[in-house]
């Protein structure tokens, strides 16, 4: 897995990050790195835990599904 990328001008991921350990993101990330020219851009879109407390229906569900994915790792 992560063995290689296909090229491109730029490699967006969605989703992707947050299933995978912090060796494996590191692995992906230069892969992809490797895969766009120059001046390629790699695009991660993912969800952000909030520095302060926040009540919001989206904190809250980006805390659990933190929290969901500490528990099956």
């Amino acid at each position: 897995m992560f063995e290689s990328i296909p090229q491109g001008e730029a490699i967006f991921m969605k989703w992707i990050l947050h299933d995978w350990a912090d060796e494996e993101c590191l692995r992906l990330l230069k892969n992809c790195h490797q895969a766009v020219p120059k001046n390629g851009k790699v695009i991660v879109m993912d969800a952000v835990l909030p520095v302060e407390a926040d009540a919001s229906a989206a904190a809250k569900d980006t805390c659990y599904m933190d929290v969901a994915l500490m528990a099956r790792n």
